[in-house]
């Protein structure tokens, strides 16, 4: 299931992009070569296809690229946030 993400932040040397869902869940990836994102684009994402190669589709411009979400780089921004605690979403919940 794919759900709008926004860009929230992006870091260099990988460039590396975090995407909050509208769901609130919060999303890291390494961004491939080549592609350009900046702070607010709008993206389709599957936060259930995780450690396997999945397309991102920019909502803007309609061109998508393949990342790899790691199942420890999504974490539910519902659950409180405690030293040592996981934010790992329940399976069920996009």
């Amino acid at each position: 299931m794919n759900l709008r993400a926004t860009v929230v932040k992006l870091s260099s040397e990988p460039v590396v992009c975090s995407v909050r869902t509208e769901s609130d869940l919060a999303i890291v990836f390494q961004l491939p070569a080549g592609v350009r994102l900046r702070l607010g684009d709008q993206l389709q994402i599957d936060p259930g296809r995780l450690d396997a190669v999945q397309s991102i589709k920019h909502s803007g411009t309609g061109e998508s690229f393949e990342v790899v979400v790691r199942k420890n780089d999504v974490h539910d921004l519902r659950l409180p946030g405690a030293h040592g605690s996981s934010r790992l979403p329940d399976p069920p919940r996009p």
